[in-house]
C-alpha cells in the first residue's frame, strides 16, 4: 500500500505542475502585453545593496519598490486587461498552493516508504529529488510535445 501512496502523491505533484503550466500558458499573451507596456516606462530606482545590512529595512524598501512597479503596471492596463491579470494571478496563487500541498504529501509518502523498507536517509533524499525532477520533466516534455503538434514555438 505504501507504493500506492508514493506513486499517487507524486502523480498529484506532476498533475498539478502540468495543469498549472497549461492554464498559465493560455494566458501568456497577457504577460507579453504587460511586458511590452512596461518597456517604455522607467522602473523605480533599485534599492541599494547597503540597505540589506539591515535586512528588515532592506525588505521594507524592496517591498515599496515592488509595490510602485506593480502600481505602474496596473495604471498601464485598461479594465479588461486588469481583470485578466487578476485572474492570472489568482490561478498562479491557486496552483502554487495545490502544487506545494501535493509536494508535502509526496514527501510524507516517500518518508513512509523509506520507513517501511528501512532504507537509509540518503535513499529518501534521492527519491524526493528524482521524483521531483521526473514530475517537472513530465510537465515540460508534455507541453513541448503539445507545442510541436500544434505548430507553436516553444518559449
Amino acid at each position: 500500500m505504501e507504493w500506492f501512496g508514493f506513486v499517487g502523491a507524486w502523480l498529484l505533484v506532476a498533475g498539478s505542475a502540468f495543469q498549472a503550466a497549461l492554464e498559465l500558458r493560455e494566458q501568456e499573451h497577457l504577460r507579453e502585453e504587460v511586458t511590452r507596456m512596461l518597456e517604455d516606462r522607467p522602473a523605480p530606482p533599485s534599492v541599494s545593496h547597503w540597505w540589506w545590512l539591515l535586512p528588515p529595512l532592506g525588505y521594507v524598501l524592496e517591498r515599496r519598490r515592488w509595490k510602485a512597479r506593480q502600481q505602474q503596471m496596473l495604471d498601464a492596463l485598461d479594465p479588461v486587461q486588469r481583470n485578466a491579470l487578476v485572474q492570472y494571478m489568482n490561478k498562479t496563487t491557486g496552483w502554487s498552493f495545490v502544487g506545494f500541498g501535493g509536494f508535502l504529501i509526496a514527501v510524507k509518502e516517500t518518508w513512509a516508504l523509506r520507513e517501511t523498507y528501512e532504507w537509509p536517509a540518503w535513499v529518501f533524499a534521492a527519491l524526493v529529488v528524482a521524483a521531483g525532477i521526473l514530475c517537472l520533466s513530465f510537465a515540460v516534455a508534455w507541453l513541448e510535445r503539445k507545442d510541436r503538434t500544434s505548430g507553436r514555438k516553444s518559449s
